[in-house]
């Protein structure tokens, strides 16, 4: 009987484990967590803080699939190291599990930019069910919060917040929100709505560069020079790979390196999820982490599998603002004016190949937009199949 460990609960763990107990009647899986509830949607998470969805009903499948599955899902536990000359992940309280076949779903850390004042109450991340709790329970005490990061997330959080009827204030270092999304003119369009009819109060071109205040967050003050008397501070500006159980032969740069199959150079042992590095790219999507456990799972039983990195998009609706934006916004950039001031944008290489493209207000050509940027359409043959 093969002894197969995962550890992390996230994405990558659960699906795997999944898809090996689809192959494997007999394998003896266990999942090692650091979390104290069973697989949720992480990515529900920032929703969840407008909608007050409870623990439950974030969890992937209820606590008596693990035990009907027979797979052995222990919470609240610490992996301290691995050793992998003996094949033991080492825990922290120096007990050991012996595995055949590793794999290491650890996910990814929020990163936290430097800032002067140090850990104050009042200072969250929502990585976990237990940072969305942390916040939850603050709601009392807040009035005035400091979203830091104008990304994706950073504008779900604070636009969530609003929700709450809390005074939310927006800080992107970047000159314009969704720096990695958006083109200048769409950014600055996306800022203007937001202030005006969502009621966020945005920054940009400024960050965090100091909490202060007496055990909880008083005030702030912004790289700008501004000043401001807050409740709260919740970051949202990225994450890191969590690459600290790596060793042996196992291969890190910004995370595990894994081919195609999530092997890793350890013959034992595989990667998946936001831990994971392949071809250069960590990805940092629940998608792509999910997609990165069902490969794992095939592979480490055996079976042929090739995780086939998505084309990476953006979809947002933050109340009146919906848009769309795949691809490269380098290049040149044709614009179609729609009805009530929504648009597309087309962006092509020097061989009027289709790049990237963002949509505005009207998303209806999303999955269009999608194919013809992974087939590197013809700009004539847009133009033609637009004006059908």
């Amino acid at each position: 009987m093969t002894k197969v460990v995962i550890v992390g609960s996230g994405a990558a763990g659960f699906f795997a484990a999944q898809q090996i107990r689809k192959n494997d009647a007999e394998a003896e899986i266990t999942i090692l967590s650091a979390e104290s509830v069973a697989p949720y949607y992480r990515i529900n998470l920032t929703e969840a803080i407008r909608t007050g969805e409870s623990v439950a009903d974030l969890q992937i499948k209820k606590p008596e699939y693990y035990e009907d599955n027979k797979i052995d899902l222990r919470l609240s536990v610490q992996v301290a190291s691995v050793d992998y000359e003996k094949q033991e992940v080492v825990l922290s309280d120096s007990s050991r599990v012996p595995y055949d076949k590793l794999l290491l779903a650890t996910g990814s850390n929020p990163f936290i930019p430097p800032y002067e004042g140090g850990k104050l109450d009042g200072i969250f991340s929502i990585r976990t069910v237990e940072d969305l709790e942390a916040l939850r329970s603050y709601f009392p005490k807040m009035h005035r919060v400091f979203v830091i990061g104008g990304g994706l997330l950073g504008l779900e959080a604070a636009y969530a917040l609003r929700a709450h009827d809390f005074e939310v204030h927006v800080c992107e270092f970047a000159e314009q929100l969704l720096i990695r999304q958006l083109d200048e003119e769409t950014g600055n369009l996306v800022q203007e709505r937001l202030e005006k009819e969502e009621g966020l109060h945005i920054h940009v071109g400024a960050s965090l560069k100091a909490v202060h205040g007496d055990g909880k967050v008083a005030s702030v003050t912004l790289t700008n020079g501004q000043e401001m008397d807050c409740d709260a501070v919740v970051f949202s500006v990225g994450i890191r790979s969590n690459t600290k159980l790596a060793g042996g032969a196992v291969e890190v740069n910004r995370g595990i390196v894994v081919d195609e199959g999530m092997h890793t150079a350890d013959p034992n042992v595989w990667a998946a999820g936001d831990v994971a590095e392949l071809n250069g790219r960590t990805m940092g999507l629940w998608t792509a982490s999910m997609e990165m456990g069902k490969v794992a799972g095939n592979t480490m039983t055996g079976k042929e599998a090739a995780y086939d990195a998505p084309l990476l998009f953006t979809s947002l609706q933050i109340g009146g603002v919906k848009l769309f934006s795949a691809g490269s916004h380098e290049g040149a950039m044709v614009k179609k004016e729609g009805e009530d001031g929504a648009f597309a944008k087309f962006f092509y290489d020097a061989d009027d190949k289709l790049v990237g493209t963002i949509l505005y207000k009207n998303t209806a050509l999303m999955g269009k937009a999608k194919t013809w940027i992974r087939e590197r359409a013809a700009k004539a043959d847009i133009e033609k199949a637009l004006q059908d």
